[in-house]
Protein backbone atom coordinates (compact mmCIF):
# COMPACT_ATOMS: atom_id res chain seq x y z
CA UNK A 1 0.00 0.00 0.00
CA UNK A 2 1.29 3.11 -0.64
CA UNK A 3 2.41 5.66 1.80
CA UNK A 4 0.37 8.93 2.49
CA UNK A 5 3.54 10.66 1.66
CA UNK A 6 3.48 9.16 -1.41
CA UNK A 7 0.34 9.39 -2.39
CA UNK A 8 -0.32 13.49 -1.37
CA UNK A 9 2.98 14.49 -3.64
CA UNK A 10 1.41 12.81 -6.45
CA UNK A 11 -1.65 14.51 -5.82
CA UNK A 12 0.09 17.82 -5.62
CA UNK A 13 2.27 17.09 -8.99
CA UNK A 14 -0.44 15.50 -11.15
CA UNK A 15 -1.69 18.67 -12.58
CA UNK A 16 1.59 19.33 -13.59
CA UNK A 17 2.56 16.26 -15.20
CA UNK A 18 2.34 15.76 -18.87
CA UNK A 19 -0.13 13.43 -20.63
CA UNK A 20 2.72 10.56 -21.43
CA UNK A 21 3.91 10.46 -17.50
CA UNK A 22 0.29 10.49 -16.21
CA UNK A 23 -0.69 7.53 -18.69
CA UNK A 24 2.82 5.70 -17.33
CA UNK A 25 1.38 6.09 -13.30
CA UNK A 26 -1.89 5.27 -14.43
CA UNK A 27 -0.30 1.93 -16.50
CA UNK A 28 1.58 0.73 -13.25
CA UNK A 29 -1.41 1.53 -10.43
CA UNK A 30 -3.56 -0.44 -12.56
CA UNK A 31 -3.92 -3.74 -14.18
CA UNK A 32 -6.96 -3.69 -15.99
CA UNK A 33 -10.50 -1.67 -16.37
CA UNK A 34 -13.61 -2.30 -17.58
CA UNK A 35 -16.64 -0.72 -18.28
CA UNK A 36 -19.39 -3.39 -17.90
CA UNK A 37 -22.75 -2.28 -18.23
CA UNK A 38 -22.76 0.94 -16.71
CA UNK A 39 -20.19 0.03 -14.47
CA UNK A 40 -16.60 -0.04 -13.54
CA UNK A 41 -14.80 -2.67 -12.47
CA UNK A 42 -10.86 -1.87 -11.52
CA UNK A 43 -7.91 -4.42 -11.24
CA UNK A 44 -5.43 -3.15 -9.58
CA UNK A 45 -1.59 -4.03 -10.06
CA UNK A 46 0.60 -5.48 -7.58
CA UNK A 47 3.16 -3.28 -7.64
CA UNK A 48 4.69 -3.06 -3.88
CA UNK A 49 4.86 0.29 -2.66
CA UNK A 50 8.47 2.14 -2.65
CA UNK A 51 8.76 1.30 1.06
CA UNK A 52 8.10 -2.34 0.53
CA UNK A 53 10.94 -1.99 -2.24
CA UNK A 54 13.44 -0.87 0.29
CA UNK A 55 12.97 -3.18 2.50
CA UNK A 56 13.56 -6.08 0.41
CA UNK A 57 16.98 -4.30 -0.97
CA UNK A 58 17.84 -4.20 2.57
CA UNK A 59 16.84 -7.04 3.09
CA UNK A 60 19.26 -9.07 0.37
CA UNK A 61 22.53 -6.27 0.49
CA UNK A 62 25.10 -8.23 1.78
CA UNK A 63 26.07 -8.19 5.52
CA UNK A 64 29.26 -6.20 6.87
CA UNK A 65 31.82 -7.22 9.41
Amino acid sequence: MASIHEAKTLYTQWPKLDADRKREIVEAVFERIEILEGKIKVTYSGIPTSEELCKNQQQMAPATC
